[in-house]
């Protein structure tokens, strides 16, 4: 099915870019955010009576925008707004993600893990840094390290 390549190869909003700026506002009607915060007060649609739309909780653009045009939510149920300062347009992997699936055209199997591992990366949340020392003397080498 490639769900990630699909997905980031044809998302339908930008991608999020969030600075420490970033402030969780009041919800203004009309106004779609990247993240929504839904506190559903009326029961008139079925999808609202599913059990992921029990909670109050924060939800992402895509799923607040299906809920609104689907009317299982009004823009009253929409009480705080949090709006990324970046964003990365919505088509920015497609063309890299075509070149790693022609790459791998003989194999599906490294095609797929590739993707993965492009995601994987983009999830690393520690950093390593090498440092390089060049010299001529030998000694210069005993008790290198990285960190």
């Amino acid at each position: 099915m490639r769900c990630r390549n699909k997905g980031l190869a044809n998302a339908e909003f930008d991608f999020l870019a969030f600075c420490v700026y970033d402030s969780i506002r009041p919800s203004v009607a009309g106004e779609l955010s990247d993240f929504s915060f839904v506190e559903i007060k009326s029961r008139k649609s079925a999808f609202n009576t599913l059990l992921a739309l029990h909670v109050r909780a924060w939800y992402p653009k895509p799923i607040v925008a299906f809920l609104l045009e689907t009317s299982a939510i009004t823009w009253g149920d929409i009480t705080y707004s949090l709006q990324a300062t970046g964003h990365i347009p919505r088509r920015a992997f497609a063309e890299a993600l075509r070149q790693m699936e022609e790459a791998w055209s003989e194999d599906n199997a490294l095609a797929k893990s590739s993707v993965n591992q492009m995601v994987g990366l983009m999830c690393k949340n520690n950093a390593v840094f090498y440092s390089v020392k060049s010299s001529h003397d030998s000694i210069d080498g005993i008790g290198s390290s990285h960190s």
